[in-house]
C-alpha cells in the first residue's frame, strides 16, 4: 500500500505478500523483509511491478537499509582536521564543534585544552561501576571509567605511576585492573576466592594485598598477580578492610 502525505490517497501495490516484516524506501524501488519466504524483496514503488527476490535462505530476516552515498551526503566535518584543534575528545554538531575532556585528562584549562593536572579526586565503586570525581573542578558530575563485566565493585586502589585501577568484585570472586582509558582490563586473581572484600597495593614494592572473608585470609601478590602467597590464615574470623601504610626511613 501506498500513501501520500495527505493522507487521503493512497492504493494497494502488492496485497499477495506471505509474511512481510521489514520495509524501506530507495528511489524508485521498495524493499522489503518477508517472513515465510525467508527472503529480501524489491519491486516498483509506484506499480509494485518488476518484482524481484534478491536473496534467500534467511531466518527470520528482521530489518534493513539501503546504504548508498545519495542517503549519507558528504558532510563536512569540523573535527577531520587537526582534531578540530581539540587536545582530546572533538565533538561535532549542527552548527559547529564542542571540545570535551577524558578520564585522562578531566580538567577543562580552556575550551579547547584539557590537562591531567589535579591535585586532589576521588575514586569509588557503585556496585556496577566504578567513578572518578575531581575536587579542584568547577564541575561537580563524576566520570563513570569504561570498564566492562563488573557485577558487584567491592574494595579498590589506584597506582598512580601507571594510572590504573584495581578492584575486587564480591559477586564474581574477582580481582581485575584496567587503564583509567578502559585499556588492558584483565582479571589479576581469580582461584579460590570466595568473597574478596579487602584490598590494597605497595606501588614502591609492586604488590597487592587483599583480604578474603570467605576462606578467611590475608594474601599477597605482584600486581599481575604471580607469585601469590598466603600472609595470615589463622585465627581470622571475617578479614574486610585493609590499608597498605609506606615506613618512613
Amino acid at each position: 500500500m501506498v500513501s501520500y502525505l495527505d493522507s487521503i490517497s493512497w492504493f494497494i501495490i502488492n496485497a499477495d505478500l506471505p509474511h512481510p516484516f521489514a520495509i524501506t524506501v530507495f528511489e524508485d524501488h521498495l524493499f522489503w523483509t518477508d517472513w515465510q519466504t525467508k527472503s529480501i524483496h524489491r519491486a516498483n514503488k509506484f506499480t509494485g511491478r518488476n518484482a524481484t527476490t534478491l536473496h534467500t535462505k534467511l531466518h527470520f530476516p528482521m530489518d534493513l537499509i539501503v546504504v548508498h552515498p545519495l542517503r549519507q551526503p558528504y558532510v563536512r566535518d569540523p573535527c577531520a582536521e587537526d582534531n578540530g584543534g581539540c587536545s582530546h575528545l572533538c565533538m561535532p554538531n549542527n552548527v559547529s564543534y564542542t571540545c570535551l575532556c577524558t578520564v585522562e585528562a578531566p580538567v577543562q584549562v580552556d575550551e579547547k585544552t584539557c590537562s591531567k593536572e589535579w591535585s586532589s579526586f576521588l575514586i569509588f565503586t557503585r556496585r556496577s561501576d566504578v567513578r572518578w570525581l575531581c575536587l579542584d573542578c568547577d564541575d561537580d558530575a563524576d566520570v563513570v571509567f569504561p570498564f566492562r563485566n563488573i557485577s558487584s565493585a567491592g574494595a579498590l586502589d589506584f597506582d598512580s605511576d601507571t594510572d590504573t585501577i584495581y578492584w575486587s568484585d564480591i559477586t564474581n570472586d574477582t580481582i581485575s585492573r584496567s587503564h583509567i582509558n578502559g585499556s588492558n582490563q584483565q582479571i589479576v586473581i581469580q582461584n579460590t576466592l570466595k568473597k574478596p572484600d579487602g584490598l590494597a597495593i605497595d606501588w614502591i614494592t609492586g604488590k597487592l594485598y587483599w583480604t578474603d572473608s570467605g576462606t578467611h585470609r590475608i594474601e599477597v601478590a605482584k600486581l599481575n598477580g604471580d607469585m601469590r602467597a598466603i600472609l595470615i590464615w589463622e585465627n581470622l574470623e571475617s578479614p574486610e578492610t585493609l590499608s597498605w601504610i609506606q615506613q618512613q626511613g
